[in-house]
């Protein structure tokens, strides 16, 4: 068996990989639609009545916000951030390497030596380069294409391993349809460590036998960490380890011996058009949770234009999503406690009606360092003639803070479709935690640049941090969030009928489209400090 071939969940019924997922993406083209429009009236007929009935007896909040967050503290999720087992009956995969022969397991210190010297030194990724570096990745790595599978067992008994995983980091996989494909083969060595790579939405690591001590795996997420030291018994054992892409990892020096693993990417099954609903597990109506949720919602709807009451609410999400995923899968890509919760917002939300979508928060901080240890008026490295190497591996400590913004940008719609550019966030903005920013920059930042004394000017410390946030806004103002307070003004408004719809905005003109009788392009007006200019995604 060729190890290129994926292996997913399906594989624990002897489906083959690649055939599982031909069949599960030809059943959701078919069927997809059917289905969605046979999910959405379930949830009516079975809660249609009852929620009626319950929405006379729900007391409407008189915290919005802080009742929609005490709901989803109180959200139970059984799911982790990472996954760990060890295996003692695990199968061997007899590998058959290319230029190398069959390898025998438990490895033995020959093989190892005679495997290290077929490998290349692995890289690592650095900004938009890969790069070599010892003092950063001291491993040895092949290809998956150099690596066969003479078991035919193994791929079963991944997939075994698969659908454990999916369950350990609470995995959707009736919408998600995952799998895993080999990566690469990783030997280290006594001294080798790895710091951090990347992975799809998720990592996949099987430790195979062999003897050696170190090499623990250190994983950290949301102010969370735990060390994984799977030396103790790797001599007779098979070790599994796996953690969604963006926990921050490293693989701790190996002090002893050789420790020989396989890397698999855990992938998503690519888009067939469908938009069928999340099926992940809803809580029962009566639950604590939903009767706070639905009396938040009850209370923002009776009052949706009271100017005490939010015109938005931005929650912090707990995983880290880039604005390129969200546009490609949108909701579909939501891991773990994220995709629990926005499942629960999303049908409380739609029930009152409120639209939820998805966007990109960046902090940018500016500032003075200070550096670790000593402080030196004329450098802010304790040591001058360090390389810039490593000046890069200093922390930087912010000494003050000059300037501190943030911004929202990219919101989408839970299916992925952008609807706006830039999202104005001030008094009419609530968010979930209420100390939002300040939560956002205690954490590691994403990219930081540091200035070191220019002439007569300080050394100075740029920082910018990034999370994704769920943004909440009534559907009676939804016009309004895309056009901003202007359009709100233009447009009719009755106390039956709120704000008309969209057909009656005012015909809008972009930039590049603007210009006089001529055929001249206009110069620009200069907003004004309390206008901001909004660019709406969804004209063509």
């Amino acid at each position: 068996m060729r190890a290129q071939e994926v292996i997913s969940v399906n594989d624990i019924g002897y489906v083959s990989g690649s055939r599982a997922l031909d069949e599960s993406a030809g059943e959701e083209s078919d069927s997809g639609e059917q289905e969605e429009n046979k999910e959405a009236p379930s949830d009516e007929e079975g809660d249609g009545e009852d929620e009626e009935a319950e929405e006379n007896e729900i007391e409407p909040s008189d915290d919005i916000r802080g009742d929609i967050e005490s709901a989803l503290d109180e959200l139970d999720f059984d799911g982790s951030y990472y996954f760990h087992k060890e295996f003692e009956g695990a199968p061997n995969p007899v590998l058959n390497i290319s230029g190398f022969g069959r390898l025998a397991l438990p490895l033995s210190q020959a093989d190892a030596v005679r495997l290290r010297s077929i490998c290349t030194q692995a890289p690592f990724g650095k900004g938009e380069r890969t790069i070599v570096d010892k003092s950063v990745r001291d491993t040895w790595e092949l290809s998956a294409s150099e690596i066969h599978f003479d078991n035919p067992g193994w791929r079963k008994w991944v997939g075994t391993v698969m659908k454990s995983v999916c369950d350990g980091l609470a995995v959707d996989t009736t919408q998600s349809k995952p799998y895993c494909d080999l990566y690469k083969l990783l030997l280290y060595e006594t001294g080798s460590h790895s710091e951090k790579s990347d992975g799809m939405f998720a990592t996949l690591v099987i430790i195979l036998p062999s003897q050696f001590t170190g090499g623990a795996v250190h994983l950290s997420h949301g102010g969370d960490s735990v060390r994984i030291d799977t030396s103790s018994r790797s001599l007779s054992s098979t070790s599994v380890v796996a953690w969604y892409s963006d926990v921050t990892h490293a693989i701790q020096p190996v002090t002893s011996g050789y420790r020989l693993a396989l890397s698999y990417n855990i992938m998503h099954a690519p888009a067939t058009g469908s938009s069928r609903r999340s099926s992940i597990p809803r809580l029962p109506s009566s639950h604590e949770a939903i009767q706070l949720l639905r009396g938040a919602f009850l209370a923002w709807r009776n009052q949706v234009f009271d100017r005490n009451v939010p015109m938005k609410i931005v929650i912090l999400l707990d995983h880290k999503y880039t604005q390129a995923t969200l546009k490609h899968r949108g909701r579909k890509l939501l891991k773990g406690i994220d995709a629990y919760r926005v499942s629960h917002l999303e049908r409380v939300a739609s029930e009152y009606g409120f639209r939820l979508g998805l966007a990109i928060l960046e902090c940018h901080v500016d500032g003075v360092p200070e550096a670790p240890g000593e402080y030196d008026r004329y450098y802010c490295d304790p040591d001058p003639d360090a390389s810039e190497e490593e000046q890069e591996g200093h922390e930087w400590v912010m000494e003050e803070v000059l300037e501190q913004q943030m911004s929202i940008t990219g919101l989408v719609d839970l299916m992925g479709r952008e609807l706006l550019e830039r999202v104005k966030h001030g008094d009419d903005t609530q968010m979930i935690p209420e100390e939002l920013e300040e939560t956002v920059i205690e954490g590691k930042p994403d990219r930081e640049n540091f200035e070191d004394y220019q002439g007569n000017y300080g050394p100075s410390l740029e920082r910018w941090y990034r999370r994704t946030v769920v943004v909440i806004w009534p559907e009676v103002r939804h016009d309004e969030l895309l056009h901003g307070k202007q359009y709100k003004k233009k447009v009719s408004k009755t106390p039956s009928s709120g704000v008309s719809s969209s057909s009656s905005a005012p015909e809008r003109r972009t930039p590049e489209r603007a210009g006089n009788s001529a055929g001249h392009p206009r110069k620009r007006r200069k907003l004004t400090e309390d206008e901001v200019e909004v660019i709406d995604l969804t004209t063509p």
